[in-house]
């Protein structure tokens, strides 16, 4: 308890300067492309931690982080450190929209595990000039979601999971809002410590989504109107290799995926690479890439290891698929008071 009292002030600074802090709230699978202009966009759909998007969203088939959960629900019931909690903010550069969340610890009973999580979207505090001259207009919308995950085990090795999201988001005038609902489905095998398969099925449901009005359309220019979209329905596949297992902590890990997106041409290649410099610091690199469009996002991060805290941070600088982006991250380890 007096770890945690130490921290306080620290947890406290955290929340206060997360809207201050730039992470991607565009749906990564919602078509919000053959738009000019920047004009139509969507919230952020699947809320990745910070470790996950350093690690270029490779990570369907890793257990590390109890927020794995958002890429794959079936990892939930591998989790080492499920008895924490754990706090993410994210800013898009591209259009100013940010979105905290928290994590809360998951509820286990014999071969079942369930977690949730919940969070708000909302404009910057500030146009900051991020962005420069390539800026898109910024939208004028706030939200909130709410994110459940269940995952069943059978024989330590094999792992079913459902994650339900509901998503609600209004506009300005506060007399648009729009509820939205999807599930994602997943599969891990874990025969070892050093080795896990994923499968995961995500974009069954919808997202909202916004457009601004621009002069002579309906509205006045510059009005935030909402509507829900159909997600983008994919399937991805993956594995992750750690080593050493003999010891408490990894310190490297590597994870591959790959990833259909339905309704799309080509497929999407994904790599992590995590490495622990020192048991307490980990550097990390990812890479999404599209051959048939020639696209690529690198990106990068660090996890720093404090005590009763871990702090995580991630950046996308790359303009490109609206991955302008960085995210900043905390989980407080409860075990260790």
């Amino acid at each position: 308890m007096k770890k945690l009292l130490q921290y306080s002030s620290f947890i406290i600074l955290f929340m206060l300067t997360a809207v201050a802090l730039p992470g991607e709230v565009w749906a990564q699978l919602t078509d919000t492309t053959g738009v000019s202009e920047g004009l139509r966009g969507a919230p952020r759909a699947y809320n990745y931690d910070a470790r996950t998007t350093a690690l270029g969203d490779a990570t369907v088939a890793d257990p590390t982080y109890l927020t794995g959960f958002n890429m794959n629900p079936a990892t939930l019931s591998f989790v080492r450190d499920a008895d924490v909690v754990q706090l993410n903010s994210y800013h898009a550069w591209n259009n100013n929209l940010m979105e905290q969340s928290i994590t809360l610890p998951a509820i286990r009973y014999r071969n079942h595990r369930m977690a949730a999580q919940f969070g708000v979207i909302h404009n910057g505090i500030n146009s900051l000039n991020y962005r420069g001259e390539s800026q898109v207009p910024e939208p004028n919308l706030n939200g909130a979601h709410m994110d459940l995950a269940y995952a069943i085990s059978y024989e330590n090795v094999l792992s079913f999971g459902i994650l339900n999201s509901f998503r609600y988001a209004q506009n300005s005038n506060n007399n648009d809002g729009r509820w939205s609902y999807f599930a994602s489905l997943g599969v891990l095998y874990a025969p070892s410590e050093s080795v896990s398969y994923g499968v995961a099925f995500r974009g069954l449901g919808h997202s909202p989504v916004y457009q601004l009005a621009e002069a002579g359309q309906l509205g006045n220019s510059g009005e935030t109107i909402l509507a829900d979209q159909n997600l983008r329905e994919s399937l991805e596949l993956g594995a992750t290799l750690k080593f050493p297992v003999d010891t408490d902590h990894n310190y490297l890990a590597l994870s591959l995926a790959n990833e259909k997106r339905f309704g799309e041409d080509g497929i999407w290649y994904k790599i992590g690479f995590e490495f622990y410099v020192v048991p307490a610091l980990a550097l990390r690199s990812g890479l999404l890439f599209q051959p048939d469009r020639d696209l690529y996002t690198p990106r990068f991060g660090l996890g720093l290891d404090v005590d009763i805290l871990k702090i995580d941070y991630s950046v996308s600088y790359k303009d490109q698929i609206f991955e302008h982006f960085h995210q900043l991250g905390l989980t407080i380890y409860f075990d260790r008071l």
